[in-house]
């Protein structure tokens, strides 16, 4: 009995698991905004982990965003999110990951 509750326990699990594996893009924001936005988050993530420094991070973030001209809804909130990141670079370490959360926040919904 304890064998059969255990499968069926692993079993739901893995169900429930899969539904969460799916990376597509919000259905407001173009690929060309979901693409940047994941590098900005890469870029983000570098400067956290003390690979690159700010001004290198600043540089590569405007790089991504250059000619950047998408006008959804998803594309401007990954403009101003991009903006934020590049913002708090010269304010805090924790401003950056707050602005670098609020960005993959925008990439789930």
């Amino acid at each position: 009995m304890k064998k059969v509750l255990s499968l069926l326990l692993v079993l739901g699990l893995c169900f429930g698991l899969a539904g969460c594996g799916g990376s597509s893009k919000p259905d407001d924001m173009t690929d060309e905004s979901y693409n940047a936005a994941k590098e900005v988050l890469e870029i983000a993530d570098k400067y956290l982990d003390d690979k690159i420094d700010k001004d290198e991070a600043a540089d590569s973030i405007r790089s991504t965003m250059d000619g950047f001209e998408g006008d959804g809804v998803g594309d401007i909130k990954v403009r101003e999110r991009a903006k934020q990141i590049t913002s708090s670079l010269y304010i805090s370490e924790s401003s950056v990951q707050e602005a670098r959360d609020n960005l993959a926040e925008v990439l789930e919904n």
